[in-house]
């Protein structure tokens, strides 16, 4: 597989088979977009590129590339022209908080998906997840990390208030009115942008192996 690895573009990264590999895998999934035309999910998907490409390939910084300048070698060689718009810069900070905000959706999944009506373990523990996050924001704050986590919030109470079977955890509390300590800066779009997550599981072609 690092036999193709074009050594001028990517230069000292090219010895590093996982990432070549997720390098790959980027290549396909901006390339999946030629088919989907101006599709509104787009946006989202581009946002969710530049969460996945941080996360995977860049989280250590040790080839000094950000999110960008992979797309536009991308684009360069693949003949590419998406994302324009969308693509972002991850910051430590920004990735964590991202995650913060796929773990807390990931587990409101797990609690719908109980044998029995909802899952009560699964929803005491969301709640103690959500508990250790109202602390970092504020009512009707403008702040998007805080916009995710209401939004989180709104959709489970109002998918679990009448479920007295997971009763104490069927509702959150809304954030405390309090001054704001700090942005939390990250991408509006990561929420729905989690469902496509499954592109970027793409099997790398065999010869890329």
């Amino acid at each position: 597989m690092l036999n193709s690895c074009d050594k001028l573009t990517l230069r000292e990264a090219c010895n590093d088979n996982n990432f070549y590999r997720n390098y790959l895998i980027a290549e396909k999934y901006l390339n999946h977009f030629k088919a989907m035309g101006n599709s509104p999910y787009v946006e989202y998907a581009c946002k969710y590129f530049s969460y996945w490409v941080y996360k995977e390939m860049l989280k250590d910084n040790q080839y000094g590339y950000s999110v960008s300048e992979l797309r536009d070698i991308i684009m360069r060689r693949k003949d590419v022209n998406t994302c324009n718009d969308y693509v972002e810069n991850i910051s430590t900070q920004i990735y964590l908080n991202i995650k913060k905000l796929i773990d807390l959706h990931n587990n409101f999944m797990e609690v719908l998906g109980g044998t029995n009506s909802f899952d009560l373990n699964k929803a005491e523990k969301l709640f103690n997840f959500y508990n250790g996050l109202i602390n970092t924001c504020y009512l009707n704050s403008d702040d998007s990390f805080c916009n995710g986590i209401e939004t989180i919030r709104n959709g489970y109470n109002e998918t679990l208030i009448k479920a007295t079977d997971c009763a104490p955890y069927n509702f959150l509390q809304p954030f405390q009115k309090r001054p704001e300590k700090s942005a939390n800066t990250i991408a509006t779009a990561a929420i729905t942008a989690i469902s496509f997550a499954s592109i970027m599981t793409y099997t790398v072609n065999k010869r890329y192996r």
